[in-house]
This record gives C-alpha cells, sequence and structure tokens, in this order.
C-alpha cells in the first residue's frame, strides 16, 4: 500500500528506525509492522546488521516506491 511506501521511502533516507519513527509521529513498532509488511511480499528490503542498510532489492523498491509517491501526489493534486 502506498502508505507502507512512504514509510519505507522515509526510513531509507535515514536508516534509522527511532528516528524515522519520531519524524513520522508514529511508533517504532508501527514503522517496523510497515516494513515487514512489505517485506512479506518481496525479499528483504533491509539489512539490520551491522546497521540498517539497503539490500539490492531495497534499492530496486526505493526507486519504485519513490515513483509511486510522486504520482500519487500529481494525482492528488490534479482532482483538487
Amino acid at each position: 500500500d502506498i502508505e507502507s511506501l512512504y514509510y519505507f521511502s522515509e526510513l531509507s533516507k535515514s536508516l534509522n528506525m527511532t528516528h524515522t519513527a519520531n519524524r513520522l509521529y508514529i511508533s517504532q513498532q508501527t514503522l517496523s509492522n510497515h516494513i515487514q509488511r512489505l517485506e512479506t511480499f518481496m525479499e528483504p528490503t533491509f539489512y539490520r546488521k551491522p546497521k540498517l542498510s539497503l539490500t539490492s532489492a531495497g534499492t530496486e523498491v526505493l526507486k519504485f516506491a519513490d515513483m509511486v509517491i510522486i504520482n500519487h501526489q500529481n494525482l492528488k493534486d490534479t482532482l483538487s
């Protein structure tokens, strides 16, 4: 869903769950659940150790997520 893609995109910017969750005004568990939901339908998008970083699949998902987010915003702008 678009919300999960948005959270994924935001987490990809800082690569820090706590900071991203705080910035988005959601719990760290909520953010983690959205990321896990995405990964249920595809390969893992993040390496968790030694620190959070994107996998090669995550890099591709990020490109897709950014495109979807931009197109979603463009559609909202057009309809309003």
